[in-house]
This record gives structure tokens, C-alpha cells and sequence, in this order.
């Protein structure tokens, strides 16, 4: 309403789930709101159930080495944050960063760039011209049910992910990046 998308409470919910905590949220009308989270003290408290998908899961990702670029470092955080714990390899960087990063360490090696919404759509390309099998999950901010044209949706090294989203919907479409190749 009155023109918020919505994205604070978005950014709060992925924080949370990454945590594997609960939030709960009260909201009346022209009262205001109140959100509250709890955060389990000890990781082992969590009430998040592993099973056999997540142990596969999680092997597929260990051991990538992981550029998330996004202009913004409050973006750039939260998606590096929600990946914590899964044995990746992660790098953050600007748009111009990681460019930079490219040029100057000829023998890095990225096998996955997640590109934030708010990055130059030609950086993928750059990207693909220095590692031709990059991987790539593009985020996008399409709001209200809105689909613009994808010009990599019908690119098999790449995936297309939604704001907003959690991070085991991040953690699942690495992973189906991954199996398909």
C-alpha cells in the first residue's frame, strides 16, 4: 500500500529462514505493526528437518566457488548470508568489482555468478566471455506478478529467481544449475 514494494519484509523473512528462526508479525490498521523474530540460541535447536534431498543438496554445493555482484551491499549481503554453511567458496563484488576481478586475476576461477536485480544486464556476458560453462542465477524484481521478456530463460546455464525469495529457493536453483550439467 501507499507505494512500498515491500522489500523490507522480504530482506527480514530470507535473514530469518537463513537463521532457521521464526517471525511473527501483527498489523492493524492505522495502529502500525510489529514483527518478532526468535533466533534459536544454538544452531542444533533449529526446527529445520534435514532429509535426504537436503544432504544431496548440499553435496552439490560444496566446493563452488561463488560471485554474487550486486550494486547494492545490502544485497550483496543478504544473498552471500543465505548461503553461509553450504561449503561454497564466496566472493562479493559491484558490478565494476567484479569485472575488475576478472581482468586482473587471469587464473580465478568462478563456477557461479549470482547477479543482484540491480546489476547491468550486459555483465553476464562479460562474464561468460572469461568462463564460456558460467553458471548463473540472475535475480530479478518483478513485482506484483509483472513478467518482463527473459532474455536467458531458455539459456540452460542459467536460472531466473524471483524477489522476494528464501534462501533454500536460492540453495535449490544452484543446485538444479548444478545437476543439469
Amino acid at each position: 500500500a501507499d507505494g512500498h514494494s515491500g522489500l523490507g519484509l522480504a530482506v527480514v523473512k530470507q535473514v530469518v529462514d537463513s537463521h532457521g528462526a521464526r517471525i511473527q508479525i501483527e498489523s492493524k490498521e492505522g495502529a502500525g505493526t510489529i514483527v518478532r523474530s526468535c533466533m534459536p540460541c544454538d544452531p542444533d535447536q533449529s526446527s529445520i528437518i534435514e532429509t535426504e534431498e537436503d544432504d544431496e543438496e548440499a553435496s552439490l554445493l560444496r566446493g563452488l566457488r561463488v560471485l554474487v555482484v550486486d550494486p547494492d551491499a545490502i544485497q550483496r549481503s543478504l544473498v552471500a548470508t543465505g548461503l553461509l554453511g553450504q561449503g561454497m567458496t564466496i566472493t562479493q563484488a559491484t558490478d565494476r568489482e567484479s569485472l575488475e576481478q576478472v581482468d586482473s586475476s587471469p587464473g580465478s576461477v568462478v563456477d557461479l555468478a549470482i547477479l543482484g536485480p540491480a546489476c547491468d544486464r550486459s555483465l553476464l556476458q562479460k562474464l561468460r566471455r572469461r568462463w564460456p560453462t558460467l553458471l548463473c542465477v540472475q535475480i530479478r524484481s518483478d513485482f506484483k506478478g509483472k513478467r518482463k521478456n527473459d532474455e536467458h530463460a531458455s539459456d540452460p546455464l542459467t536460472a531466473i529467481l524471483r524477489q522476494p525469495f528464501r534462501s533454500p529457493g536460492l540453495r535449490s536453483s544452484i543446485a538444479r544449475l548444478v545437476r543439469s550439467q
